[in-house]
């Protein structure tokens, strides 16, 4: 063996280790992306609200994917229907129950908020979810730069969820975990 090649023990300990970070940087916990949920305590914090979410859209229920304020991660999406359709940019609802008539009688025992401000987030042309945040009380329209903190929370959490996406695939190929 040549005296330059310095060998790095191995041990079993060290290789679970190396796996657990991996799982944890890559892998989205049961309790949102820690950045994400993060980002959403930030956004609540500025506007004075009970509840901030990042939330996936699939097969008919919201996944979320980093939230502040919300009891559950997943939320049947026909409730929100009346609010989502054909949205492309922000849009702040300041009296929801007013403006979508019966919307909460079909809410299946979620509350519905009082007051929403909801922003898609958009990867490649497509909507893959929203991030928002929502009041039981009344709130005064959002200024210019509480729209602007909302805008970039949906940019922000669209980078995150991309590099997520792109790393998953990098990382399964270089340690064969995923």
């Amino acid at each position: 063996m040549s005296k330059n090649v310095i060998i790095f023990p191995t041990t079993e300990s060290s290789e679970m280790r190396k796996h657990r970070m991996v799982n944890e940087l890559l892998i989205l916990a049961l309790d949102g992306d820690p950045q994400l949920n993060r980002m959403c305590e930030i956004v609540a914090m500025l506007r004075s609200c009970r509840r901030a979410f990042v939330a996936l859209e699939n097969e008919g229920a919201f996944f979320m994917v980093g939230q502040h304020g919300f009891d559950q991660m997943q939320y049947p999406m026909h409730q929100a229907l009346p609010l989502l359709k054909n949205l492309t940019e922000s849009v702040e609802y300041l009296d929801v129950p007013a403006q979508f008539h019966g919307l909460s009688d079909a809410s299946g025992g979620n509350a519905v908020p009082r007051y929403l401000h909801i922003a898609p987030m958009v990867y490649e042309g497509v909507v893959i979810g929203y991030c928002g945040i929502a009041d039981d009380v009344e709130k005064p329209a959002c200024s210019d730069v509480e729209l602007h903190a909302m805008e970039t929370m949906a940019m922000s959490a669209v980078e995150r969820l991309r590099t997520h996406a792109v790393l998953r695939p990098q990382a399964a190929q270089l340690f064969g975990l995923l």
